[in-house]
């Protein structure tokens, strides 16, 4: 009788949660994103900045609509203590944007948290067309943070 409780005893205390552990956060669903602000080139100016501000914009809200969940960590920096949460969102927008000859130069990827590249998009025209874009690269990447590639 000794060896079946002493057995269970021991099974018991092996799967108990940890001090704490239960006040960790639930991860969030796959269909949870960052966008990140984009990198600028090193001719930065306030109009390239605002360029790419509201590029964001219409990338988060061209996502939330088709139903992705963002996380916004655009007002401050992420702290060392929050790295932990911080790869919680299963997918990355990054981009990167610049002028070159009175032309907008933007580059966006889509990745996944573990960094493998799923989609690269490139676009080259008057910095008229930045928010137009944003609206597009929403578009384009919400099936598959959704998980509907393929879908348009």
């Amino acid at each position: 009788m000794c060896s079946r409780l002493c057995l269970a005893g021991a099974f018991l205390a092996t799967f108990a949660p940890l001090s704490g552990q239960s006040k960790t956060p639930h991860p969030l669903s796959h269909s949870t994103a960052i966008v990140r602000p984009f990198s600028l080139g090193t001719d930065t100016t306030e109009s390239l900045r605002a360029i790419a501000d509201t590029t964001r914009v219409h990338i988060v809200e061209g996502l939330k609509a088709a139903g992705v969940q963002i996380v916004d960590r655009s007002k401050r920096p992420v702290q060392i203590s929050e790295l932990s949460t911080f790869v919680t969102a299963h997918f990355a927008v990054l981009g990167a944007l610049g002028m070159a000859d009175s032309q907008l130069v933007m580059i966006v990827r889509l990745a996944t948290m573990d960094g493998d590249s799923l989609s690269q998009v490139r676009l080259i025209g008057p910095p008229a067309s930045a928010a137009a874009f944003g609206d597009s690269l929403a578009g384009l990447f919400a099936p598959t943070i959704l998980g509907r590639p393929g879908t348009p």
